[in-house]
């Protein structure tokens, strides 16, 4: 799975363990053995947003968004190994490094941590390319596992998602050159009902690939102090019923939220590969419910198609989002997207609008 993480949205925690920093060549990774000294959070209030800014995700905090998506032309491709979705190391017109993943995955890790941010917690600034081109590929090119989804003089068909490259957001490694990661079901020094709550968020996914290794540390510098963001670093696996479907509208329409709610906790119905993520997941104290239920009371269906519009991205529907303009959105919608894209990005709102339904009549306030 994933194994970079770039962009995320500020919120309230603890201050961590101490460690020494140094910043490698690459502009977003630290070399430490541990979290430095910083403020821990995994949420953050996001007030309210606007369908435009849920949609460009964490690239809405800059002045243009549009400036934020990948450039072409794309060059210096470089095979990347991790993980089990095809995936290269590009660098776009612009200098900006992007990971670009391939595969079923794409889409999902574009809309998914949409959603979460939209929710407050942390997430990834990463965007679609439905097709382009990669300079300098040959046929002799090594593209590990994403030669099969690049032709041989650079140009690729199906979607890619790419995801950026940030100095202003630090991936933090460990003292061996390693990822930092961390586990979710030991709690790193933030609100517990707010890791309960990016626990919650997996469950109303159906992220199963919900493993340490795709929960990664960041670190922000801002005004009042160096932040250390606990984040789900990989969201590809998200959208359908269990392992091994991704993004399948069919398989997530049958699955169900809520298991049952006693006096004192909520049973989730989340299905992991393994125990362990499962047990985290699926025992929730009722208090923390109750917090994550005000959250997602908060989203429009506007906001959630946001998301998935995201996750079928076009030149003509990034300009009309930028716009802000509801009629232009709608204009592009019609104009840019296929019938089944349509159609997936709808069916996709209502299943979300459905498992949050259940969510609210299940759990009382």
């Amino acid at each position: 799975m994933e194994r970079r993480a770039v962009c995320i949205l500020a919120g309230a925690g603890f201050a961590a363990s101490s460690a020494v920093a140094s910043i490698r060549q690459h502009p977003a990774r630290a070399h430490v053995s541990a979290p430095p000294p910083g403020i821990a959070r995994v949420w953050g209030e996001p007030g309210q947003l606007t369908p435009t800014q849920i949609y460009f995700g964490p690239g809405s905090r800059y002045k243009s968004p549009l400036a934020r998506l990948p450039s072409p032309p794309f060059q210096n491709p470089e095979k990347k190994t991790s993980g089990l979705s095809p995936k290269i190391r590009v660098r776009d017109s612009a200098g900006v490094h992007w990971t670009v993943k391939f595969g079923p995955e794409a889409r999902a890790d574009v809309a998914a941590p949409r959603l979460a941010w939209a929710l407050g917690f942390g997430a990834m600034e990463g965007y679609v390319v439905e097709s382009g081109r990669i300079e300098g590929v040959t046929s002799y090119t090594d593209l590990g596992g994403a030669k099969g989804w690049i032709d041989h003089d650079g140009t690729f068909t199906s979607c890619a998602r790419f995801k950026r490259s940030d100095k202003n957001n630090v991936e933090i490694e460990d003292a061996r050159g390693h990822d930092l990661n961390w586990n979710p079901a030991k709690n790193p020094g933030v609100p517990p009902e707010q890791l309960s709550g990016l626990l919650m968020f997996d469950a109303l996914v159906r992220n199963w690939d919900a493993y340490p290794v795709n929960y990664k540390v960041l670190r922000r510098p801002t005004a009042s102090g160096s932040e250390n963001w606990f984040v789900v670093s990989d969201m590809g696996a998200s959208f359908a019923d269990k392992k091994p479907r991704k993004f399948d509208l069919e398989s997530f329409r049958k699955t169900h939220f809520v298991d049952e709610v006693s006096n004192s906790f909520v049973i989730l119905d989340y299905d992991a590969p393994s125990p362990g993520p499962e047990k985290a997941h699926r025992k929730i104290p009722l208090g923390h419910a109750r917090w994550f239920r005000q959250r997602l009371e908060r989203l429009t269906d506007e906001q959630i198609r946001a998301c998935f519009d995201a996750a079928y991205a076009t030149p003509g529907l990034n300009q009309a989002y930028a716009s802000g303009d509801p009629a232009e959105i709608a204009s592009a919608r019609a104009r840019e997207l296929s019938g089944d894209a349509q159609r997936q990005i709808d069916g996709f709102t209502d299943a979300i609008r459905a498992r949050i339904t259940e969510f609210m009549e299940k759990v009382a306030p």
